[in-house]
């Protein structure tokens, strides 16, 4: 899409390196970690790029876009993955507008959101604009090393407001740990999945028209054939890409650019206005039979008003892929899902390799995020992930959200495809959202159970039909994995017996388990995580609960690891308070559950 505004191709040999003497790619310039080892190089990158936003007006297709918007009476989004910010230069309105990535044209602190939070109760402060930034300083910059002069980044434009430290731009890199999603990005994302839900749920027909969606990185693909692929009779996918136009079923691809596919179907789109009957559009469609039909008859649905008969398009949904940090490692394919730091993300996503995430919903108790492999039939194990407290006050898609209150744990690994293969590959995964609850402490356990049981009649084929119907579990291997509150919640579900083991992180119960608990928890294998300068729950709690579990069972059934300084370098207030995060990236972990021998069921 950006190609042509007159942006080079920037993952490409002719484009932003052409003639550099920078010797790497670009996914691995596209690394936060360039921010703290040599800030200059890494502003050099990022300014280079954002100048050359600044001087390149939106093309003619963003118009075309624009008055499809304007004049069709028809609801829609723009979901993109591109960081330059056209579509608000354009004139869409910024919550029309979901940037799954960020973008140039706003900038963030380097330093970790826990520690340099904002003043505002909400945050919205955290991420403000680069409108600061002089456009004169490409001088500055050297063009070969891409690397800005010694002193340039001293000026206040390029500092946090709050901490002084040396700001960031407000996009998500190939490698990054300290992206922080902005609250307007949030609030749009989830506007933009209860839009796309309600839609699917009522099977309302959506066009989607997707410019210049790659195959290197599909995202924007796998986005816009899962949004039609959901929706009702006449959804249809417009693919505009001039060597990559394959489509599926409900789909039509032009080989055409961005701006020359779209302004050539507007202008069929105006052919058909000035014919002015449906009868026209049939003749048309009877002319081309045995052929593949033009845009001119697929696309006439977007002129139709909604018609109970007919099931016409009665949306338009406008995707674009994303030409700059969407690059990604072949091997991890890292940051796929649409909008995940945002919760931005569709009714359904793919998330790894070796699976899909989605979004599940027991009407009766919790929606939850679950995680699902492919390409085997038998019942896998399934992992119940119980994250800690937190205000819970976003959608269940929060949970895969890196930089939410919930990130680190196994759903947003999964998510960002950086779990280990022994999760990936071999268990499903199940996360309930304790929406508008601090946490799942306050819960009774029997709704977790009933949750629980909703999910395996799904997958058994007696629970009806969805995204979890198609989930095969194993009853004999029902995990658990807690952390914080949610590891008080474990122990309390594993009394009952129906689990075959569980990982507890950062156990928080202070007092003394109950001499009928420890006796239910005879025999069940439990991995305790804690470390030794946890500021918010104690030590010792993990300490009291080893030592009576141990009084029941032998220590090749309670394993217990104590960190004696926090692994993930959290500091001030939550330091040492990271095992759920440290537990969930551990492969040895994983192994472990596997190891464990099935109940009878």
């Amino acid at each position: 899409m950006g190609v042509d505004s007159g942006l080079p191709d920037f993952r490409g040999s002719t484009g932003l390196f052409k003639d550099r003497e920078v010797a790497m790619s670009y996914e691995e310039m596209s690394d936060d970690k360039w921010f703290t080892e040599d800030p200059l190089f890494a502003w050099g990158i990022n300014y280079t790029q954002l100048s050359m936003y600044r001087r390149s007006p939106p093309h003619a297709g963003y118009e075309v876009l624009l008055k499809w918007a304007k004049t069709l009476g028809k609801p829609y989004f723009v979901w993109t993955s591109n960081i330059d910010g056209m579509f608000e230069r354009a004139g869409f309105p910024g919550d029309r507008v979901v940037a799954c990535h960020g973008d140039l044209h706003h900038l963030q602190c380097t330093k970790d959101r826990r520690t340099c939070k904002g003043l505002e109760e909400d945050g919205a402060d955290e991420v403000w604009s680069s409108e600061g930034i002089p456009d004169d300083l490409d001088a500055e910059v050297d063009p070969k090393a891409l690397r800005f002069q010694p002193d340039s980044l001293e000026r206040e434009c390029f500092l946090c407001p709050r901490c002084r430290r040396l700001a960031r731009p407000n996009v998500w890199f190939c490698h990054d740990k300290n992206y922080n999603v902005s609250r307007a990005t949030i609030k749009c994302g989830n506007a933009y999945n209860q839009w796309l839900s309600e839609l699917q749920e009522r099977k309302a027909a959506l066009v989607v028209v997707e410019c210049g969606g790659g195959l290197a990185i599909p995202s924007v693909r796998v986005q816009s054939e899962d949004a039609v692929d959901g929706s009702g009779p006449g959804s249809l996918l417009v693919r505009l890409n001039p060597v990559h136009c394959k489509v599926p079923e409900k789909g039509v691809g032009l080989p055409l650019g961005s701006m020359e596919g779209l302004q050539r179907i507007d202008k069929e789109l105006e052919a058909l206005k000035k014919d002015g009957t449906d009868e026209a559009h049939e003749r048309q469609a009877r002319t081309r039979r045995g052929k593949v039909p033009g845009a001119r008859t697929l696309l006439a649905p977007l002129l139709r008003g909604p018609c109970e008969t007919r099931l016409c398009c009665g949306v338009v949904l406008l995707l674009v892929r994303r030409p700059l940090h969407c690059a990604r490692s072949c091997r991890a394919r890292r940051r796929e899902l649409a909008a995940l730091l945002a919760g931005s993300g569709s009714a359904r996503c793919r998330a790894a390799e070796f699976g899909e995430l989605v979004k599940v919903t027991d009407p009766e108790t919790y929606s939850a995020l679950l995680y699902r492999p492919v390409g085997s039939t038998e019942p896998r194990p399934l992992l119940l992930v119980l994250p800690g407290a937190g205000k819970n006050d976003q959608d269940a898609w929060d949970l895969a959200n890196v930089q939410g209150e919930h990130g680190g744990l196994a759903p947003s690994l999964l998510a960002q495809r950086t779990a280990p293969e022994e999760l990936a590959q071999n268990f499903c995964v199940v996360a309930p959202y304790a929406a508008g609850k601090r946490s799942f402490y306050e819960e009774p356990r029997k709704k977790i159970l009933a949750f629980l049981d909703w999910l395996c009649r799904q997958g058994d084929g007696s629970g009806g039909s969805g995204a979890a119907s198609s989930v095969q579990i194993d009853r004999g291997r029902l995990f658990l994995f807690g952390f914080s509150d949610g590891a008080t919640e474990v122990m309390e579900l594993a009394s009952t017996r129906r689990f075959a083991g569980g990982v507890v992180c950062a156990y928080g119960f202070t007092g003394d388990l109950p001499a009928l608990a420890c006796e239910r928890l005879k025999n069940f294998p439990v991995w305790v995580f804690h470390c030794a300068d946890d500021v918010i729950f104690p030590v010792s709690c993990s300490d009291k609960l080893v030592k009576r579990l141990r009084e029941v069972n032998s220590r090749d059934v309670v394993r217990y690891t104590r960190y004696d300084r926090d692994q993930e370098g959290f500091t001030g207030s939550v330091r040492g308070h990271s095992t759920g995060i440290t537990a969930s990236k551990s492969a040895e972990v994983y192994r472990w559950l596997l190891s464990l021998p099935p109940l009878e069921v």
